[in-house]
């Protein structure tokens, strides 16, 4: 009898410890702070976005005066506000964007703005002729196929000039003089 009331008492308290545990991890505020993505009304992400990064470049054209970022948050419950950015002409400053997660964490993304060389016409033109526009060059001089090339070429002809050098230069410095004697004989 013993033994049945001890096991009928366990029970409930092993589904009071569930209910409790389950309760606490259920209503949890969430600590995600990050963005899954950014939409840009006009211009280009520098590098793309990814949501362990927090530093951006963000090129527009020269003349553009109005652009609209609205991010979205990764978490349901967290915060990240639109931005609605009227610029002068000219005008590149550095925006950030927080996100607030529900438990009150804050992440900041900064966007620096910076002007490329087109004009809205000019890219809608482009994008017009080719279907595609194109904003900046993304790879570096030193990543490009010209640069290499001549990077691999420079480098082969100093080898090159290093091999002749310790090639002829036996041939060509003479320490001594060949007909000249000499002065210790060994004996």
């Amino acid at each position: 009898m013993k033994k049945a009331l001890c096991k009928v008492s366990i029970i409930p308290l092993i589904i009071c410890l569930i209910f409790s545990v389950y309760q606490s991890t259920a209503f949890a505020k969430s600590n995600d702070t990050s963005i899954k993505d950014v939409k840009i009304s006009c211009g280009v992400l520098d590098p793309e976005f990814n949501s362990e990064k927090t530093k951006y470049t963000l090129y527009i054209p020269s003349d553009l005066t109005q652009i609209i970022i609205t991010p979205t948050a990764n978490s349901q419950n967290a915060t990240a506000n639109k931005i609605n950015l009227t610029l002068s002409e000219m005008q590149e400053p550095t925006i950030s964007i927080t996100c607030k997660a529900e438990n009150g964490d804050t992440q900041k993304y900064t966007f620096k703005i910076k002007r490329i060389d087109k004009t809205v016409s000019e890219i809608e033109e482009e994008i017009g002729k080719n279907g595609y526009a194109v904003y900046i060059n993304k790879s570096k001089f030193y990543q490009q196929t010209d640069f290499l090339i001549c990077l691999g070429t420079v480098l082969t002809g100093i080898i090159i000039l290093i091999l002749l050098y310790l090639f002829f230069r036996k041939k060509l410095i003479k320490p001594y003089d060949e007909s000249e004697e000499q002065f210790y004989l060994a004996d």
